[in-house]
């Protein structure tokens, strides 16, 4: 390849291999490589089977003493990669509820690939998605740092998408000046006896009423902020739910373009 001056080089990642590769391109495919997944992998696997060339052979016979299906051999195409974040997506609520044991979910989105022609494990599709969150994370800081030629990923905005900052992931707040969160009913009905427990013999009558009367409204305006929580944390769910929707929806734009 022409490596004059009108050539732009970028970094592809294999993030299976960990490996960064340079390749230089005319201005016109290098800007297209940065929009379009597609390209950049179709580019990233033909620099990959270049690279590879000279060592074809001794691949061939390694991989045949080994198992297809093994977790160092299976070949993760781009449409399975896909599909695997998009089972992920469908099956993320299993995992985080604790309804399912983490085996199970890994073993339903195996068996949901296989259905579809990709023969894989549990334990294949755990090591695939545990290695694109590290790929993410390495690329991500990568390109956080000045002066680093930034690095294209075919999966970048994918996971971007699936793992970084979203609104609902951030923790409610558990008391304030305005609000008090209160983390059960009884807590809210045994204030509005604490005056009964307090001593009050000594208070002049008005002040003891004061305090009576006080005691219903500190419950009543305890259970009104609780209330709202619950009111937050139903939000927060409808936000999550949102974003899988938004998330499926453009993980089965990419499908079809497949």
């Amino acid at each position: 390849m022409d490596q004059g001056p009108s050539e732009v080089e970028i970094n592809l990642f294999d993030e299976e291999k960990g490996i960064n590769y340079s390749i230089k391109l005319s201005p016109q495919d290098a800007a297209r490589a940065q929009k379009d997944v597609m390209f950049a992998t179709r580019l990233l696997e033909l620099e990959i089977a270049r690279k590879e060339c000279d060592t074809a052979n001794i691949s061939a016979i390694l991989e045949d003493g080994n198992d297809s299906t093994s977790d160092s051999t299976y070949k993760w195409s781009h449409n399975a990669t896909l599909l695997l974040i998009e089972e992920f997506c469908l099956q993320e609520n299993n995992l985080t509820s604790g309804k399912m044991t983490h085996k199970k979910v890994w073993n339903n989105i195996a068996s949901a690939l296989s259905t579809k022609g990709y023969c894989v494990t549990g334990s294949q599709c755990l090591s695939k998605y545990n290695g694109m969150k590290r790929t993410y994370k390495s690329i991500k800081d990568h390109n956080a740092k000045s002066g680093n030629n930034p690095r294209a990923w075919p999966y970048m905005s994918v996971m971007e998408s699936l793992l970084g900052e979203r609104p609902f992931m951030s923790p409610p707040a558990i008391a304030s000046s305005s609000a008090i969160y209160i983390s059960s009913d009884s807590e809210a009905s045994n204030l509005s006896n604490a005056a009964s427990d307090v001593d009050l013999s000594n208070l002049n009558p008005r002040k003891k009423r004061k305090i009576q009367e006080s005691a219903p409204k500190i419950s009543e305006s305890i259970m009104e902020s609780r209330i709202l929580a619950e009111k937050n944390k139903d939000e927060r769910h409808k936000e999550k739910m949102e974003f899988k929707k938004k998330m499926l929806e453009f993980m089965q734009k990419l499908l079809d373009k497949v």
